[in-house]
């Protein structure tokens, strides 16, 4: 009977084992269609959870302003073959929004472990101006012939 213990902990060990040489690890990106934005824009999302999880997931967007303040917050769905998903939110309209770099997280955590990732861009209320002065100097000289007969 001890034989029999021992044979079924070793194979419950190999088993153990054998389950973790195959388990996934999941890591996903995430960033914005440009670096920066004025007033009231649409910001697209994109990204991509790898390997492919498979149906019915999302990833979770959440946006924070420069003082850490959650100002919009979406799901997008996962393709379950590409592992690809893309969004879109609309930055500025609120009080919430203030001048300054926002951090765009993205969450998944269908199979396990949570996973997150991180991108950054700017918002701005009004465009920025550049104020170019130019000067110009202009000189002009004459000269006078004179002759004598």
């Amino acid at each position: 009977m001890r034989r029999i213990a021992q044979a079924a902990g070793i194979l419950m060990a190999v088993a153990l084992v054998a389950g973790a040489a195959y388990a996934l690890s999941y890591t996903i990106s995430v960033q914005t269609n440009s670096s920066s934005y004025v007033g009231v824009a649409t910001v697209l999302v994109s990204g991509q959870v790898s390997p492919a999880p498979g149906p019915n997931t999302a990833v979770l967007l959440r946006v924070f302003n420069p003082n850490r303040m959650l100002v919009t917050a979406d799901q997008a769905g996962v393709n379950g073959t590409t592992g690809l998903f893309s969004a879109s939110f609309v930055a500025g309209g609120t009080s919430a929004w203030i001048d300054g770099t926002y951090v765009l997280n993205g969450t998944w955590g269908a199979y396990g472990p949570t996973i997150f990732s991180m991108a950054t861009f700017f918002w701005s209320s009004q465009p920025t101006t550049t104020t170019t002065t130019a000067t110009s100097t202009t000189t002009t000289t004459s000269a006078t012939a004179t002759s004598t007969s």
